[in-house]
């Protein structure tokens, strides 16, 4: 399986929300200069807001950026990366959203080039940090594919929790491990948490009337039982 040609390099998709403008900086900040940066913004009047971000990027960085400014009257949380993954010219892709950060460098990204033609993405390591009230912080590790390459064929599926291993795999390629670590702070207090979980139980309820068979909603939905009224 040969890959298609790109030239060697790194765009980051970011999926940005009006509620984690916080955030934002914190994932960007860690981004090395001499990448593409994609930032795929869902809601045109906080476009803006999003503006005082430019102050924060040194030149170098800058003219890396571009911005996607989008209007979904439904959120759908594939339907934007897709968008995104439509703007990159690079021949690695990473997902991420605007609340995850991580600490590697461009040196270990650099060993990509040495990965093998018939691999097309990676399953990353994620951390959550649960906030749990008055008691110990939830810490959940997960598996996803953070990182793929760059062809037409790798889109993602599903309105939230959203995937794009299947169409990898069902484009011949293989998935390999990797040890490059993400962190997720979308559940770091009580009110993101509640918010976004009752946001996901909405939209997995209406992707299930639409595909009611389908049985990775139904899974989905059934891990949100009780924890959303």
């Amino acid at each position: 399986m040969q890959p298609i040609k790109k030239e060697f390099g790194f765009s980051f998709v970011v999926i940005c929300g009006s509620n984690e403008l916080n955030k934002l900086q914190e994932s960007l900040s860690n981004l090395p200069n001499n990448v593409e940066i994609i930032l795929v913004i869902n809601e045109v009047n906080v476009e803006l807001e999003y503006n005082k971000l430019d102050k924060e990027f040194s030149n170098d960085k800058k003219q890396h950026v571009k911005r996607v400014v989008v209007g979904l009257k439904e959120l759908d949380f594939s339907k934007l990366r897709n968008i995104g993954l439509k703007y990159c010219s690079k021949e690695w892709i990473i997902s991420l959203d605007s609340d995850d950060i991580f600490s590697w460098t461009y040196k270990e990204l650099d060993n990509l080039r040495h990965v093998k033609d018939d691999v097309g993405g990676l399953n990353c390591p994620v951390t959550y940090k649960i906030d749990n009230g008055d008691k110990t912080p939830i810490w959940v590790f997960s598996q996803q594919v953070k990182i793929f390459r760059n062809n037409p064929l790798f889109i993602y599926e599903y309105a939230v929790h959203e995937r794009v291993e299947e169409n990898i795999l069902k484009a011949g390629y293989k998935l390999e491990y990797s040890n490059l670590l993400f962190r997720h702070l979308g559940y770091n207090n009580t009110n993101d948490l509640d918010s976004k979980l009752k946001r996901n139980k909405d939209i997995l309820e209406r992707e299930l009337k639409i595909t009611p068979l389908d049985n990775y909603l139904k899974s989905q939905l059934d891990k949100l039982e009780g924890l959303v009224e």
